[in-house]
């Protein structure tokens, strides 16, 4: 699935043609999802591949809850520029989620994986995507897609309240003795 708002900049166009190639090759072995909106005045016809006609209004929570559980993967391909200085809300209902990822490097994805683990697939273009999607699907492998759970599973640990307050208190105390 794309999780957000289905954009060029955040790579709806990327995600709308894979999503057609693997339906066109793989038929109803695969479903592709939108969890977020089309905006208001998108050709809807583009969207024919996915499993629902997009709405062009914002989910309501519950909605958007309902199609994210749902996903076995949260697809990120991201394009160059965008993302380079943004943090992306998709990557983080991904781990909030326990979401594995199918992402295209950008900006700050390289150091996320680095510091996250195992949470999924980095793919240096949007063919490398496309080939991952394939193995994926192929060839699944349980075993690693419950460990790129339980890496989701750690690094949502690890941005509760309590865990980031205590690396805050860490980097005051570090660097700023005299505000503590």
């Amino acid at each position: 699935g794309f999780v957000g708002q289905a954009t060029a900049a955040k790579g709806i166009d990327a995600f709308l043609s894979l999503a057609a190639d693997m339906k066109a090759r793989h038929g109803d072995r695969i479903a592709f999802h939108l969890v977020g909106r089309a905006m208001p005045g998108a050709d809807l016809s583009r969207f024919a591949p996915l499993e629902e006609r997009p709405e062009t209004t914002h989910l309501p929570r519950g909605e958007f809850i309902r199609r994210l559980a749902a996903l076995h993967y949260v697809l990120l391909p991201f394009q160059p520029g965008y993302y380079d200085l943004a943090a992306s809300g998709a990557l983080i209902d991904a781990v909030t989620w326990l979401k594995p990822v199918i992402a295209t490097q950008a900006g700050f994805v390289g150091d996320f994986f680095a510091d996250a683990g195992d949470i999924g697939y980095l793919c240096a273009t949007g063919d490398e995507m496309r080939e991952t999607l394939e193995a994926v699907l192929v060839h699944p492998d349980a075993e690693r897609y419950g460990a790129q759970v339980s890496a989701l599973r750690a690094e949502r640990e690890r941005r509760t309240p309590a865990a980031l307050a205590a690396t805050y208190r860490g980097i005051i105390h570090a660097h700023f003795p005299w505000l503590a």
